[in-house]
């Protein structure tokens, strides 16, 4: 049985999907969520991406987003058990300019 927070969730991904310019979205999350969130999830998406392109040491991902290491050995447990492959999903390379 789905609760009403995954519903909630869901709906915003829905809505998401519905936009069709990155200022549309990124209007609705000034809205939805405050400062603080949005850095918080820009870092976490940094860190997945660090983790991804494998190219530093988790201590050295940590130091350059000035981040805990206990932040990114979180992102790591969740890549090695996700059972999806994010460097697919993200397209990640099509990010790198827009950071």
């Amino acid at each position: 049985m789905k609760t009403i927070k995954d519903n909630g969730w869901r709906n915003v991904l829905e809505q998401c999907l519905e936009f069709k310019d990155k200022k549309q979205l990124e209007v609705f999350f000034e809205v939805l969520l405050t400062v603080s969130e949005r850095e918080e999830i820009g870092k976490r998406f940094l860190i997945i991406k660090e983790l991804i392109e494998n190219k530093n040491t988790q201590r050295e991902i940590a130091h350059k987003l000035n981040v805990s290491i206990f932040n990114v050995s979180r992102g790591s447990n969740i890549l090695k058990t996700c059972k999806y492959d994010f460097k697919k999903i993200l397209r990640i390379k099509r990010f790198n300019n827009d950071i």
